[in-house]
């Protein structure tokens, strides 16, 4: 028990020290993990819901110490690590403990782990009173405005080089999430339905989530969220259409441009009022017509049809999508409800939409 008090008691110690010197972090977000441990570990997963923060802590069967913390960060004009950085961190650690009667020896390097630049800081120490020795690994990472911090804590003589790089190369870091298939939602579960679907579209740079770490599966897209997503996927050109809704006036709207780039290549168009409506919740039916003339748009054969006998709301698509919503039925990009409906007038959230987004990109080619 002494022992396991003393163990808890130095990391408690240092992760509070870690903690302190973050407190000039701006905008503290949700952070995200996923690693894997060494068949030996069993890992509990811990939320602190003041700080909104995950942190992460493992404990091996046979009783030695071993904990893994992650914790992410989220900066306004964040620039990457430099060695002054490193240099003033190692400063730190020998000044708390400057009585030198516990740190045994101290290292670090700049690194590159998972496509994102950062350091690593290397010590160990040691408690001769107790028999003691402990290695503390702490990488710390920055990318894309965000911060990452893994810190490794454990007996040297225990956790080997080996299971460290293993639970290192687990980490998902944001930008090397595409390339290592996981998903930064906090909000998406493997087993959700929409889960694949999520996946595609965020690997393929199609939707991207928000900057708290949600996905928003249940969220309602809107008529200038879909454009702009459509406007992403091609590259993002230049609109030279001059025309401008009444409503769509404002070029400091992230929406402006991909409206007037969708109405110059009539994939969109508005309502009878001459608005178009970028606030408003896109329907099924408003889907099917949009990827219909975007297919079109992008020459591909839109020939395929559907009856649309088995469904029983037919009768309630409007009489100017009747034929999209048979292509978009026939081509598979819509699938229909279990209940055997097409819910034509229904929000599409943003789950469904990754889901024919999905279907769109594989059976009709992006």
């Amino acid at each position: 028990m002494k022992k396991k008090f003393i163990v808890s008691f130095i990391f408690s110690m240092v992760m509070l020290y870690v903690m302190a010197i973050k407190v000039f972090a701006t905008n503290y977000e949700t952070s995200h993990y996923s690693f894997y441990l060494p068949n030996d570990y069993e890992v509990d997963y811990e939320k602190d819901s003041e700080k909104e923060s995950y942190n992460s802590y493992a404990t091996d069967k046979f009783d030695s110490f071993t904990a893994v913390m992650f914790n992410a960060f989220y900066y306004d004009n964040l620039e990457s690590y430099e060695k002054t950085d490193l240099d003033s961190h190692i400063q730190r650690i020998k000044k708390l403990y400057s009585d030198g009667s516990a740190l045994k020896e101290i290292k670090g390097e700049m690194i590159e782990l998972n496509g994102v630049n950062g350091y690593k800081l290397t010590y160990v120490l040691n408690y001769s009173s107790q028999d003691l020795e402990y290695g503390h690994i702490i990488y710390k990472l920055r990318s894309d405005n965000y911060e990452y911090e893994i810190a490794i804590d454990a007996n040297t003589l225990y956790l080997n080089s080996s299971e460290v790089q293993k639970i290192i190369n687990s980490f998902k870091i944001k930008d090397s999430l595409r390339k290592s298939g996981a998903l930064p939602f906090l909000d998406v579960s493997q087993d959700a339905w929409y889960y694949n679907a999520a996946k595609y579209v965020y690997t393929n740079n199609i939707i991207a989530g928000y900057d708290n770490g949600n996905f928003g599966p249940e969220d309602k897209l809107t008529r200038g969220q879909l454009i702009t997503i459509l406007h992403r996927m091609e590259g993002s050109p230049k609109a030279t259409w001059k025309k401008q809704f009444p409503d769509v006036q404002d070029s400091k709207q992230y929406y402006y441009n991909a409206v007037r780039w969708g109405t110059d290549k009539n994939i969109i168009s508005g309502y009878n009022d001459g608005d178009f409506g970028p606030e408003d919740n896109i329907t099924r039916e408003q889907l099917a017509v949009i990827l219909n003339r975007y297919a079109k748009y992008k020459g591909k054969d839109v020939s395929v049809t559907d009856s649309l006998s088995r469904f029983k709301d037919t009768n309630k698509i409007s009489s100017y999508a009747v034929n999209q919503m048979k292509w978009a039925v026939g081509a598979g990009v819509i699938t229909g409800n279990s209940d055997k409906t097409l819910n034509p007038g229904g929000n599409a959230t943003r789950a469904e939409v990754a889901a024919m987004l999905e279907k769109y990109c594989k059976k009709v080619g992006r």
